[in-house]
């Protein structure tokens, strides 16, 4: 088994970082991505780290951010509001 890359633990945390800003649950979260709660509860807790593209770039846009903002240590203000 490989040893999961520092980038996929920076990605959980920042996931949960604009989750939490955004006002969002783990399950509203997922549902507004299309994705199964318990798929994106392990892209947050770091277990699952291998996520398709498509992926994250649906994730990135729910915040509003590109994929390199995603990526990027600084957390913007967003103007997400729940649907």
């Amino acid at each position: 088994m490989s040893k999961r890359p520092e980038e996929a633990l920076f990605l959980a945390k920042r996931l949960r970082a604009l989750r939490k800003q955004a006002g969002f649950t783990q399950e509203g979260l997922a549902e507004h991505a299309g994705i199964s709660y318990k798929v994106y509860q392990s892209f947050e807790a770091g277990r699952r780290w291998n996520l398709r593209l498509s992926t994250v770039l649906k994730l990135a846009a729910i915040h509003g951010l590109t994929l390199s903002s995603l990526f990027s240590a600084r957390t913007p203000k967003t103007n997400l509001k729940k649907a």
